[in-house]
């Protein structure tokens, strides 16, 4: 798995229909219009991806703004998607936590240009061939006018807790964690006492909250117990 900016966590498990990038988990949402799913305000998108644990993602660095591109493309490439960028400070483009869009950008030409109207947020434009100079970068757009498609991030779950490895001396967590957005849920694999009980570690921007699961060698034959 590619390494990306925070490169502290090397592997990590992502919720289904996520896709994992370092340690971070990504997702494009491409909404179907309807009375009851409309296209939603940055506020809105911002809220959805809240209701998953996550955010609105954050491209920064060249793999990221890449690999979030390929997943809006793969959905539908011909809308433009929210990505979590603002400038509520006119001119101050910043990541939603809080970091200076300054190391790496992607605007297209003569972005940003505060149009049309208030453009306070950012989309990452649609892959249309009728406007290639815009086709797949950061332009800034009114943060009240409705987009049909969103990009979310989440933190991933490393594959072991902190200062434990995937498996040392029949010590081991096997499957891989499963992050529902807010836990990471370990199982001790079947040659280790605890096999058929999950421990959660609530995850909290990066550290982990409460006991790490610990797993325990044992001499017992499983196959046996069928």
């Amino acid at each position: 798995m590619n390494g990306g900016r925070t490169n502290d966590v090397l592997l990590n498990s992502c919720p289904s229909g996520w896709s994992g990038l370092g340690a971070n988990c990504y997702k494009a949402f491409i909404i179907t219009p309807s009375p009851t799913t409309p296209p939603l305000t940055f506020d809105q998108a911002q809220a959805e991806c809240e209701s998953y644990n996550g955010r609105l993602a954050q491209p920064k660095d060249q793999a990221i703004n890449d690999h979030i591109v390929g997943l809006r493309n793969a959905g539908n490439d011909q809308w433009a998607a929210w990505i979590g960028i603002t400038d509520e400070v006119e001119g101050d483009h910043r990541f939603l936590d809080g970091e200076q869009v300054l190391v790496y950008d992607n605007w297209a030409q003569n972005e940003p240009d505060e149009a049309p109207g208030e453009a306070d947020c950012v989309r990452i434009e649609a892959n249309l061939v009728s406007s290639p100079q815009f086709a797949n970068q950061w332009r800034d757009y009114p943060c009240n006018l409705p987009s049909i498609a969103y990009i979310c991030e989440l933190q991933g779950c490393p594959a072991a807790p902190p200062d434990h490895p995937p498996c040392v001396e029949g010590i081991c967590f096997d499957p891989p964690p499963f992050n529902n957005g807010d836990n990471c849920i370990y199982r001790c694999s079947r040659n280790c006492t605890g096999a058929l009980s999950a421990t959660i570690v609530t995850c909290n921007n990066g550290a982990w909250d409460g006991e790490v699961p610990v797993c325990e060698s044992e001499d017992r034959d499983w196959e046996d117990e069928g």
